[in-house]
Parts: C-alpha cells; structure tokens; sequence
C-alpha cells in the first residue's frame, strides 16, 4: 500500500429538511466521537464549519447552543485539526419554531442569487467569526479554504471579489465528473481537471498555471447501480449499525431529473464505504493527495469504523499546508 495525503474534510452543519436535526446529534456529539479517534492516532482533519447557522444561533437568542459549539471548535483548532469557511445561504430564511428549523424557502441555496455586495459580505463575516471564536487557542489562526453550499461554486466569476476581498485562497467544492441540475443544486464538474489539485483564476473548472487561487476537488470515484443497490441492502439487513447518528432529514424535491444527478461517479466518503473497501479505493487513486468528504450528521457506527481503519493505516491525514 503506498503511503498517501488524505485531506479529511467534514461538513459541519444540520439537515436542510424538516426536522433540521439538533445540534446536540448533528454536530457536538457525533464530532467529538470523531475527534476522539484523530487524536488518538495523531490524525488531522478538517472542518468546513456553516457559519450561517451560527450566526442564525445568535439572531434567535440561542447563546447556549452557540457557545457549545464555540467551545467545540475552539478544541478542534487547539488539538491541531483546521476550521475553515462553509456557506449554505438559504439560513437568510430560516425561521425557528416549535423546537425545530423551518426554510420556507430555498431561494437563495445557491450564493449566486445573492447581490455580489451581499456575497462578499457572508464571505467577511464568515472568516471573522470562526477566526473570532478561535482567537483565544490561536491569535494567529487564518482561515483560508472554501466549500460551496450545495458545490455550487459555479459560475466563478460571482464569486471571486469575495475570495479576494477575504483572503480565501483555496476551494474544495468540485467533484471530478459529477453533475446536477435541480431546483437548488446546479453545478457541473464533468470537464473539471482531474488531478488532485491544480491552480485556477476565473473558473473553478479551468487550470490556470499562474492562477490565484488552489482548486482541491473532492476525490471521486466511479460507480454503478448494482454497487448502489448492494449497499442499500446492506443498509437494511444491519439497520442499527448503518443508522445516521443525526436525527434530521435531508431537503427533499430539489431536483428536476435524477436521471442527471451522480450516474457514474460519487465522492469519496467515509459514510458510504466499509473500511477494506475505503482503503482499497484510495489505493486506486493515481495521486499522492486525496480528499474525503465527510459529515458529522452523516456518520453512524460503520462509518466510525472506517474513519478508524483510515487513521490505522499507513495513510497520513493533514492540512492544506500541503498546499501552501
């Protein structure tokens, strides 16, 4: 087995659905069992943090749950692991009741149906609040990645005065040959580079050598109907141990064609895969870096087990200083 990069990378954020999911089961919890587990083999990881609903905690008067999570993320950073910028725009909406989330409306999934002014704002108060929170482990501490709500990156163009204006330098919202049109979700990586990571200035599907930004995609591989259909069985026959430990659901009706959502690739993930099955796909990728995507609402007891054969394994999970 050759010795690879893994960029372990975890979405923080609730479900999109009704129920939204707490933040006690989405989140907290489910993290902290997976940082357990990165300490313990010396593993990092990073975490792509929804400052939206952060910023929501605090518009309702929820400091108790905003401070959990301050409190968490400041551990992340202390323990060595990174916190960088997620944005899922539809929060604009949201509205609390009845213990629960409620998103009326998905008009604004996408960032680019926002104004650039306001786009560039979100990217600014973002980046302030997560250094903010983390500013008492590490004064020093500079986020400086990127991942679209929904990988909705595209077009860039919509996007770049906000990467320049708040010093993003990297993006990690692209899946190699993946594509979907729906209602909320539009995006289209399928003549994406396929590389681990390149350079890019104006599209994040296009390598420019002397570009100003990274682009790292989320490694993909291919798939089939038949790998899809075993794994629902599998998910059937051992209910308990497949079960997502958040207690969300996720947002339903957003796609006009699932005809044309992910037919021959998916991303890599430690959700959908079993631990030889993980280590065996990574074995196949023809790069030195690879990148996982992950979620802490998504994982279960299976998926905890493969994160540990990962940290097991001769593989070294770090940040993006590989990069810079």
């Amino acid at each position: 087995m050759t010795r690879k990069k893994i960029l372990l990378t975890f979405d923080y954020e609730l479900f999109f659905g009704t129920p939204s999911g707490t933040a006690q089961k989405c989140l907290l919890r489910p993290t902290q069992r997976i940082c357990d587990i990165l300490n313990r083999y010396g593993q990092k990881a990073i975490f792509f943090i929804d400052t939206l609903y952060l910023e929501k905690l605090r518009e309702v008067g929820d400091f108790e749950t905003f401070e959990k999570i301050e409190r968490q993320l400041q551990e992340i950073v202390s323990d060595g692991h990174r916190i960088e910028l997620h944005l899922h725009p539809h929060w604009l909406d949201a509205q609390w009741r009845d213990d629960t989330w409620i998103f009326p409306t998905y008009r604004y999934y996408r960032l680019h149906a926002l104004p650039k002014e306001k786009i560039v704002q979100l990217f600014l108060s973002g980046k302030t609040l997560l250094e903010e929170i983390v500013s008492e482990v590490n004064p020093a501490y500079s986020v400086v990645a990127f991942r679209a709500g929904g990988w909705s990156v595209e077009p860039f163009l919509t996007l770049k005065e906000a990467f320049i204006e708040s010093g993003i330098q990297i993006d990690s919202s692209v899946g190699y040959g993946m594509k979907l049109e729906g209602v909320a979700h539009q995006f289209d990586f399928t003549d994406a580079p396929d590389k681990a990571f390149y350079r890019f200035e104006d599209s994040v599907v296009e390598e420019s050598a002397k570009g100003s930004f990274w682009e790292v995609p989320i490694t993909t591989y291919r798939t089939n109907i038949l790998q899809k259909i075993v794994r629902r069985i599998r998910r059937k026959l051992q209910p308990e141990r497949y079960r997502m430990f958040g207690d969300g659901k996720s947002v339903g009706g957003l796609r006009r064609n699932y005809l044309e959502e992910i037919r021959t690739y998916e991303m890599l993930t430690l959700e959908s895969t079993l631990p030889r099955q993980l280590l065996r796909r990574i074995d196949q990728v023809p790069f030195e870096i690879v990148t996982l995507i992950s979620h802490p609402k998504g994982m279960s007891e299976v998926a905890m087990e493969t994160l540990e054969a990962l940290c097991r394994s001769p593989h070294k999970c770090v940040g993006y200083e590989v990069l810079l």
